[in-house]
């Protein structure tokens, strides 16, 4: 999980000539926002294991994480505070964390349920 945040965090805050370099400007910009924050929310759920009050406290540091990534482009580059990007990144978020709420809700039986 770690490795992944450092990973989120190193590409987001990297130069724009090394984001042109992996195409994650243009076309994919928004989709890549997307693809990442889902898969950030399905590792936040998986890191924390049956505990709902954990996964609050995951999720919240997810919205964080969105703003914070935000915040920092917006200080290190001194651009505009890209509202449309964190919204992106929250709805991946929210999708990551609904996707294994609806596996787990499908793969439980009822008596199992209660514990996640």
């Amino acid at each position: 999980m770690f490795v992944w945040l450092a990973l989120v965090i190193a590409v987001s805050i990297s130069p724009l000539s090394f984001k042109l370099k992996l195409h994650t400007v243009g076309l994919y910009h928004d989709i890549g926002h997307y693809v990442v924050y889902t898969l950030t929310g399905i590792l936040l759920w998986v890191v924390v294991r049956r505990r709902w009050y954990l996964r609050v406290i995951s999720f919240a540091f997810g919205v964080g994480l969105a703003y914070g990534q935000e915040w920092a482009e917006n200080r290190i580059y001194h651009q505009g505070f890209e509202w449309k990007d964190v919204g992106t990144d929250l709805a991946g978020l929210v999708s990551g964390f609904a996707l294994m709420l609806l596996i787990v809700a499908l793969t439980m039986d009822e008596s199992a349920r209660h514990r996640y």
